[in-house]
């Protein structure tokens, strides 16, 4: 009998048992469904990530390896999905409501947005049927930005749970533009595919601390990430953010604080806060009863003309820091909602109660994010000290000052 492991159905089909489990825990699920069936030894050939499931699980006995001297150029080709394209504009809610309203349906569809921030609409299309989709970029001189589908704080536990299964690709402007001609025509379809090569990396936080004199048991941390999205130089995201942290930690160093600063290059920002998610989850209960605050440094000094934004969890703690803002003269433009979604590594804190804030030049977007051309020109030196230069009076006062302020 051929047992057939899927997501559909259970049923019997003359030699062939059809069985539905749960693909989120496939190993689970796939043990104890031949458990059930008195199955008690099983050899497993798949690929890299297949097998690595099974011996991360820690559910293998034995392992042989069958060597070759031929080598394997070409593997599976990624599957082909085809569908009308339905263009949905930014992705916004009300965009997607008018199509709604009209009487368009998004099943079986190609969904086209231009967006830099694809993951504040995908899981809303996935749920309405969507097939796969297009994400216009919309950087300057046909850059592909790099971008997501889901940002936010992922489930450790369960990390494929954060992976969308739909497939998506990234075109330039110049393209859109010939589709969106083409389809102000007649209806147009599209075959897309997402290929690429995926190879499984072991990254780590980098973490260093001053101990406080007086109160060591007391924690502020101050974080950015380090990785970036691709090659490249990545200055501006976010090179700045780290260069700004290294030197506040080199002049803490010197003059000693009341206060333990933990300082945190976070990994793995760029595909949902996997670093800062993992350090929070790892340091929870500690962080509940002694973690002050978090300051988050991510993308500061853009040349190009924005406005100053903040998001800040707990009111006390955004009023503490509009105050130190006027006070190192950056007043700033924006005051986002707390229930706007989260960008950094600020978001995990937050998460479980802490008070966090993310400083932010935004909008607009900064027109090479996430493109390869993040260089060193398109940073203003004096405006990442300015923008720094907040994060430096609030973490002085919380960490230097006997009687610390009132934020939470």
């Amino acid at each position: 009998n051929t047992i057939i492991f899927n997501t559909i159905k259970s049923e019997e089909n003359g030699t062939n048992q059809f069985i539905n489990i749960d693909f989120n825990y496939l190993i689970e699920n796939i043990v104890e469904e031949l458990h059930k069936q008195n199955i008690q030894s099983v050899i497993i050939e798949g690929g890299r990530t297949t097998l690595q499931s099974f011996v991360d699980a820690n559910i293998w006995d034995e392992a042989r390896i069958f060597k070759t001297n031929k080598t394997l150029v070409d593997g599976i080709k990624a599957p082909t999905i085809e569908g009308e394209i339905i263009y949905v504009g930014e992705g916004s809610k009300p965009e997607f409501e008018n199509l709604e309203n009209n009487g368009v349906s998004l099943k079986g569809k190609i969904v086209m947005a231009t967006s830099f921030f694809p993951y504040d609409y995908i899981a809303y299309a996935e749920n309405k049927g969507a097939a796969g989709f297009i994400v216009v970029s919309d950087a300057p001189h046909d850059l592909i930005r790099g971008l997501v589908a889901k940002l936010g704080p992922p489930e450790l536990a369960n990390p494929k749970k954060h992976v969308s299964k739909t497939p998506g690709v990234v075109i330039a402007l110049r393209s859109a533009q010939k589709l969106w001609s083409m389809m102000s025509m007649n209806k147009i379809k599209v075959e897309i595919a997402h290929e690429g090569i995926y190879t499984v990396k072991k990254s780590s936080n980098v973490i260093g601390v001053v101990p406080g004199t007086k109160f060591p048991e007391e924690i502020l941390v101050i974080g950015g990430h380090y990785d970036s999205q691709f090659d490249g130089h990545f200055a501006w995201d976010n090179l700045t953010g780290i260069s700004s942290i290294i030197e506040i930690s080199r002049i803490f160093a010197k003059n000693k604080p009341l206060r333990t600063v933990m300082f945190v290059a976070f990994t793995g920002e760029e595909i949902g806060f996997w670093g800062s998610t993992s350090f929070v989850q790892k340091n929870k209960e500690n962080f509940k009863k002694n973690c002050l605050a978090m300051l988050c440094l991510d993308s500061l000094g853009n040349v190009h003309p924005t406005k100053r934004g903040i998001w800040a969890k707990g009111k006390p703690y955004l009023d503490f820091i509009l105050e130190k803002a006027k006070q190192v003269d950056w007043p700033l433009d924006t005051i986002f909602p707390e229930s706007w979604v989260p960008w950094s590594d600020h978001a995990p804190f937050a998460d479980i109660g802490i008070p966090a804030v993310y400083i932010v030049e935004f909008p607009p977007i900064n027109p090479y994010y996430h493109t390869n051309q993040d260089i060193i020109d398109y940073i203003d030196p004096i405006k990442i000290v300015q923008q720094a230069n907040v994060s430096v009076a609030v973490a002085y006062d919380i960490v230097y000052k006997l009687q610390k302020p009132v934020i939470k």
